[in-house]
């Protein structure tokens, strides 16, 4: 018989952003573009695009 997974393949991240996603959730409210990508870059290492981040705050109904 077979072991199950240690984890569930939903509680796996999605997507190639993910890391920058949970990066931007950490940030602080009301921040600039320019405050997001560095807050993303001394995060993760890599910054992330204004593209992706008009995205996040599109799907969080930051706007």
């Amino acid at each position: 018989m077979r072991e199950a997974l240690s984890t569930p393949l939903l509680s796996q991240p999605k997507g190639p952003h993910w890391l920058r996603i949970s990066a931007l959730d950490q940030a602080e409210a009301g921040a600039t573009y320019s405050t997001l990508i560095q807050h993303v870059r001394r995060v993760t290492g890599t910054g992330c695009s204004r593209k992706l981040i008009a995205k996040w705050k599109r799907e969080r109904g930051l706007r």
